[in-house]
């Protein structure tokens, strides 16, 4: 069998975890490079496999001694777009996914194509055909040719339903799930005590897997049950909705910003701004209201992003709490309409992909808690996967429910005492600073905060740093309980958190993330299997605009 890996892959990263899936999957993986292919091949060609292929010296892998049959192939591989196999090699079933031809047989991957359909502009059976027909050289177009092209891959079908900081790449996740699966076991139960925006949950009902998550966050939290809940919707039901969707329903809402927000409104004597703001947001709110059940969670997580994208909060750094606001001079309501547009249309990939690939979605569980004393019994799931909450570091990523106060307050999940109480409970929150019990902490803690304690402008960081490591000790007691034995245990988190110099970005002191985590992990009786050291692109406008450095995330699996 022949793999050939996505196009749209440039980092060394990709290609790592392409290669940790596809070595669990098979027990014989070559690689398969432009310099060394020979001239003459008979299934797939030469041609065939140059077509599309990705520019670099690695184009995909020779496989064989599968250890799984050819649909779990289909469903599970996250980095390959084509999955060539000769008559015989391997049992073949009919599907519009999978074209027949002289020799062997073409398919597409469910990922490949969950990102194909997302980005094109009609997510149907029709264009799915079309993609194989012009992957196999059978007949392309322009418009196929431009789809299978396109190099964006983070955010298919229901992942792009709401802007979510440091959320995790689809593909990446689902590649470490996949290389930890026991093939042989009829059932997997997955958690993510972090869950974040809920990657990890829709990932896996798409494989087939059954899932729990949990947040403290109550936005994360709707923003996940409504990217699950999207995946049983129907595009035509969402569709008849939106004709009636300018009938307002005539309630009291009153919706007023955060104090926090009202007070740069007055700071800038920009009252009559706020107001007119306020009215927009009661009005759209009163629509929501008129909504039937499904429109009515499309339409929330609408306004929500819409409000994150309108009213951009950014921590000023320091760790006292300053945070500024841009705002978007889009109108709110333009981003309103192009994000219901574009979540039907999300809607639509997914329903293509179900009906294609004859997905029966795994059972996904939602819950608010916290990660440091969870409502789950003992010895429960056979793998746990999360990325917990950055350390609370120089990068201005002290809170995270700051960031979200607009949406949480609009979508009514909590008040402001509540959301106080909430941050004071937050892993990694700078209000979260009490715990300053150091005797089980690694000795590189220590050592960090007794730089912080000396320095007048870090200070404020060193008790929440400490408070920090306290509570992921906590949270790997949990894992370790709630893990079944010989279950595998994945943490991702960033490499190391460096403090510069504010004047002259000199480094002044580096954290290894990565060393004090594998500690704190083996102090509470885990068992390291092996770290992956993954270089990932997280360098954008609004991602780490001035680094010059590259950007390492580690995967950590252990087991107990």
């Amino acid at each position: 069998m022949f793999l050939k890996l996505r196009n749209n892959i440039s980092m060394e990263g990709d290609i790592q975890l392409a290669r940790i899936e596809v070595t669990h999957m098979f027990n014989k993986v070559e690689d398969i490079n432009r310099s060394t292919m020979p001239e003459e091949i008979s299934f797939p060609t030469k041609e065939h496999i140059l077509s599309f292929a990705r520019s670099f010296e690695l184009i995909g892998f020779n496989v064989a001694k599968p250890n799984c049959g050819l649909r779990e192939c289909i469903i599970y591989l996250s980095f390959i777009q084509e999955i060539w196999f000769k008559d015989g090699e391997i049992e073949a079933y009919e599907a519009p996914y999978i074209k027949k031809m002289n020799g062997g047989f073409c398919a597409i991957p469910l990922m490949a194509m969950s990102e194909f359909l997302s980005y094109s502009g009609t997510p149907n059976k029709d264009t799915a055909i079309h993609l194989i027909n012009a992957l196999t050289l059978s007949d392309i177009n322009k418009k196929i040719e431009k789809i299978i092209l396109k190099r964006i891959t983070s955010a298919p079908h229901v992942h792009s339903l709401h802007a979510y900081k440091a959320k995790f790449f689809p593909r990446f996740v689902r590649a470490l799930i996949v290389a930890n699966l026991n093939f042989d076991s009829e059932t997997t139960i997955v958690c993510d005590p972090y869950l974040g925006s809920g990657t990890t949950l829709v990932e896996c009902s798409l494989m087939g897997l059954n899932s729990y998550g949990i947040d403290i966050d109550p936005l994360s939290c709707l923003i996940s049950k409504i990217k699950l809940d999207a995946m049983d919707m129907r595009e035509e039901d969402l569709l008849f909705n939106s004709f009636f969707q300018h009938l307002a329903y005539k309630s009291n809402t009153i919706y007023e910003f955060p104090d926090a927000i009202k007070k740069k409104f007055v700071k800038w004597n920009t009252i009559d701004e706020m107001e007119a703001y306020q009215r927009e947001i009661s009005s759209e709110l009163d629509l929501i209201k008129a909504d039937s059940q499904d429109y009515q969670k499309i339409h929330k997580i609408a306004l929500s992003d819409a409000l994150t994208r309108k009213f951009n909060i950014r921590m000023m750094g320091t760790g006292s709490g300053r945070f500024a606001l841009d705002i978007a001079k889009t109108p709110l309501k333009s981003i309103i309409k192009s994000n219901l547009s574009s979540s039907i249309k999300a809607v639509g990939s997914i329903n293509c992909l179900r009906e294609l690939y004859n997905i029966n979605l795994g059972q996904a569980h939602v819950s608010i808690g916290n990660a440091t004393n969870r409502d789950f019994t003992d010895n429960l799931f056979d793998i746990i996967v999360t990325s917990p909450p950055y350390l609370p570091a120089s990068s201005g990523r002290e809170d995270y429910l700051t960031g979200k106060m607009i949406s949480i307050k609009a979508m009514e999940l909590a008040s402001d005492n509540e959301m106080s109480d909430v941050k004071n409970s937050s892993v990694g929150s700078m209000e979260n600073n009490s715990r300053l019990d150091m005797m089980h902490l690694p000795e590189s803690v220590i050592d960090l905060f007794n730089w912080l304690m000396v320095d007048n402008l870090r200070r404020i960081k060193a008790a929440p740093i400490v408070t920090y490591y306290n509570a992921l000790r906590d949270s790997l007691y949990e894992d370790m309980r709630t893990l079944k034995e010989g279950g595998k245990l994945i943490y991702i988190i960033g490499k190391e958190s460096v403090f510069y110099s504010m004047s002259t970005k000199e480094i002044l002191y580096k954290v290894e993330c990565d060393k004090i985590f594998t500690e704190l992990a083996i102090s509470v009786g885990l068992k390291l299997i092996k770290q992956i050291d993954i270089e990932l692109d997280k360098k954008s406008a609004v991602a780490r605009p001035r680094s010059t450095d590259k950007y390492y995330e580690c995967a950590i699996i252990l087991t107990k």
